[in-house]
């Protein structure tokens, strides 16, 4: 045997590990997408614009297929697809996805990202469980940076919201909300920064990303909706993008 050949092959039991964990937790970063993007386009049906329905019935019926898919595929070697966690979160999908033309935006926001913390979650706790074949920078990654993504994600819901809806900055409830994820993502990033792995542009971009959602927040902007869209998914994507690539590296 060559000598690369048998060196990759001592190693190559980690190495399997590393690549099984990676290969899952991609999976659940494009669940995560797929449901940031089903709240989306239910808040907007629920808000009336209704060119959005079909487009978020092919969306839901992604996700239904891929949520029996992903325990299938994995539930052999990570035991989260068959804890009472992951059928409570099945559970929940199926509920929200029969029910939510009946809820208001609020409830409907709500509901969708607790199932998209479930995803965040779980991702966290396979990194850990999987710690050593890991390491410290990818565990670091997979378990803090996606919630830093649904933080955005839902600043993204809410300030569309806000900014459509008539009295949108007289809704206690929204704006309570929109306080809080601000909050969150400027303490998240400020924790990841000080790790040293994220891009310097990336930090650089999410930074003019909190200053607009400030603006916006304060009342001191006249952002247009697309816009303020557009700034927001751009980031959301960037960011999506940095963890498969931290992830993908070792």
């Amino acid at each position: 045997m060559a000598p690369i050949e048998a060196s990759l092959q001592a190693c190559s039991p980690r190495l399997r590990r590393s690549r099984r964990v990676v290969e899952v937790s991609v999976v659940l970063l494009s669940l995560m997408q797929d449901l940031q993007q089903h709240r989306g386009l239910s808040g907007a049906l629920l808000d009336q614009q209704l060119t959005f329905r079909g487009e978020r019935a092919a969306v839901a019926e992604k996700l239904q297929r891929s949520l029996r898919a992903v325990a299938e595929q994995f539930g052999e070697r990570h035991a989260v697809f068959r804890s009472d966690s992951w059928r409570g979160l099945l559970a929940r999908w199926e509920a929200l996805s029969n029910n939510w033309p009946n809820l208001d935006f609020s409830t409907n926001l709500s509901a969708h990202s607790e199932l998209v913390l479930a995803v965040v979650d779980i991702l966290g706790q396979i990194a850990r469980d999987n710690a050593e074949s890991l390491g410290v920078r990818r565990t670091r990654v997979a378990s803090e940076w996606p919630a830093l993504a649904e933080h955005l994600g839902m600043l993204r819901a809410i300030g569309l919201h806000l900014i459509g809806a008539a009295h949108g900055m007289d809704d206690a409830r929204l704006c309570g909300a929109f306080k809080h994820h601000l909050h969150e993502f400027r303490s998240l990033l400020a924790s990841i920064a000080a790790d040293g792995y994220t891009p310097d542009a990336l930090l650089q971009r999410s930074e003019l990303v909190v200053a607009r959602v400030v603006a916006l927040r304060d009342g001191a902007t006249k952002i247009g909706a697309q816009a303020y869209h557009d700034q927001m998914t751009r980031n959301i994507d960037d960011w999506f993008a940095a963890i498969r690539s931290q992830l993908s590296s070792s």
